[in-house]
């Protein structure tokens, strides 16, 4: 009996790791995609569009902006090209990404610092707005998402846009 337990834990153990490898995949496919599509509208629509991270609820919003002086009454939710749901991620409560966590938000932006949202210019070019309409270029922007043993950065090029996960 002691033999058959060791047996089916020995193989029990690789698919959960490999279960939580496919989770952190597939939560970088998705943040990825949020990134790429906020970049994309913006170059497309010639308006800001931004990505809000709650990092305490591990929570990601597609939003664009319509007036940044008022800030908290013009940021609609974007939806999603696809579903046309609200554009908006929580991988606490979405089966395919729990357990999978935003260990890492590091969008540090010039003159001012760390910041939770990261808004791309009509050039595509990622920087943080203040109320005053004033942008700030994006020094570094990574992104660290993980479940258990398993781990995965994106990282965002300040000066292009670019999206790469490792």
């Amino acid at each position: 009996m002691v033999t058959l337990i060791a047996i089916v834990g020995t193989i029990a153990v690789p698919s959960l790791n490999s279960l939580e490898s496919v989770r952190v995949a597939s939560a970088t496919t998705e943040l990825t995609a949020a990134l790429s599509y906020a970049r994309d509208e913006a170059i497309r629509t010639g308006s800001i569009h931004s990505v809000e991270f709650t990092a305490a609820n591990h929570l990601v919003q597609v939003v664009k902006i319509t007036d940044f002086g008022t800030m908290a009454l013009n940021r609609p939710v974007v939806r999603h090209p696809i579903s046309r749901q609200l554009y908006s991620l929580d991988l606490d409560d979405d089966p395919t990404t729990s357990p999978t966590q935003l260990v890492n938000l590091t969008l540090d932006f010039d003159n001012v610092g760390q910041q939770q949202r990261v808004d791309f210019m009509p050039s595509g070019q990622p920087v943080w707005i203040d109320i005053f309409d004033q942008p700030y270029r994006l020094l570094s922007g990574s992104i660290v998402l993980s479940a258990q043993a398993t781990e995965q950065t994106i990282t965002l090029d300040g000066f292009t846009g670019r999206i790469t996960s490792s």
